[in-house]
Order: C-alpha cells, then structure tokens, then sequence
C-alpha cells in the first residue's frame, strides 16, 4: 500500500464567517491530520482511537491466508474453484468438516487429490487433511528431510506412540535409543492442529 498525504490547504477566505460567539475551531479541523491540532472533545478523540486500534487488531482467519496463498498460484479456474471450496470448508483446526469428495459432485478425484495436496502445502503445513493423524503425516512428508523412522511411525505405529509405548516402537522397527529419539524429537515438533496457528 502506498500512503498518499493529502497537501491541499484550506484558505481562511473560503470559511463561512462565524459569530463572535462561535469560535469553535474544532468544526474546522475536525477530521484533519495535522498531528500538531488537539481537538477539545476528547471523546471523538477516543472513539477514532478505539476504532483504528480495533481494525489493526481484526486477526485474518485460516481461511482468509489459505485463500491469499491459493490466489498466488497460477491455476486455472477448475483447480481454484476446487481450492476455494476445500478451504471454505475447513474448521478452525484445518480438518475438513464435510467429506471433499461431496463439494464438487462429479470432480474427477485425482484432480480432487492434486488441489488438496497443494493446500496442504501453504502455509501452515497439513492443513486440508481429515484428522490430526493426517496432518502430522502430511507435515513429515512435506519436509524436505524427515526421518525415516518418523514417517513409519507415524503411519503404522501412531496408537502406540498416543499410548507412549516408545519401546515397543523401538522394536516394531528395530530402532536404537538414538533412532528413537531423533524420529520423537522430529515428531514433537510437527503440530496436530495446524490451523490454530
């Protein structure tokens, strides 16, 4: 955004003429923005104040950034109609609340499966995925380097990591303590709920 001042001047000459009685120059400047002029109704004064801080504090939903990431993408208008209904359709945590595949009766669903894949891909990752199961495989697959042992378990070994039952991971996969500890430590740091971010 580019902010424009405004530099016009008003010319005393052009002002109505007022009374010796009124003499109230806050009418005059009211709506300036001339940092100097302090207006005496300090009650306007709070009331704009109050309504720019509550218009820079409006937090942007889910939603409203996928969306922005989504209309940077060169799509054609099939595949960002399909990201548009699968990002409205998140819930807070970015878990699908109604089936994708119900949306868009009719979408071919490999096309379905490339749309969801690429929302899953912006910012936060794992969103567009069915439960936090999902999300967590979908962030470990999307980093550029996870550990091996992190995407098995979270795959195949998932209620046992829930359970904390980190030794019989460790021999389902024949994995040393420090195996495990570099597959938690890298799971750890994924988040379930991606959207509350």
């Amino acid at each position: 955004l580019e902010i424009v001042e405004d530099r016009s001047t008003v010319s005393l000459e052009s002002l109505p003429e007022r009374g010796e009685g009124d003499s109230d120059e806050a009418d005059i400047f009211e709506n300036s923005s001339d940092p100097g002029f302090a207006s005496r109704s300090g009650a306007d004064d709070d009331s704009k104040r109050m309504f720019i801080e509550g218009a820079i504090a409006r937090h942007e939903t889910l939603q409203e950034h996928l969306l922005w990431q989504l209309r940077l993408q060169p799509l054609d208008e099939k595949r960002r109609d399909l990201g548009e209904a699968l990002i409205q359709n998140l819930s807070d945590d970015g878990f699908h609340k109604e089936n994708p595949a119900s949306l868009r009766p009719g979408a071919d669903p490999a096309l379905l499966d490339e749309v969801m894949a690429l929302v899953r891909g912006f910012e936060p990752l794992g969103t567009c995925t069915t439960d936090y199961r999902e999300s967590l495989l979908a962030q470990a697959n999307l980093h550029p380097a996870p550990p091996k042992a992190a995407l098995e378990i979270l795959r195949d070994h998932i209620s046992l990591l829930e359970k904390g039952k980190h030794t019989e991971i460790a021999r389902h996969l024949k994995l040393d303590d420090e195996g495990l500890k570099e597959a938690l430590a890298f799971i750890k740091g994924l988040s379930p709920f991606p959207g509350r971010a």
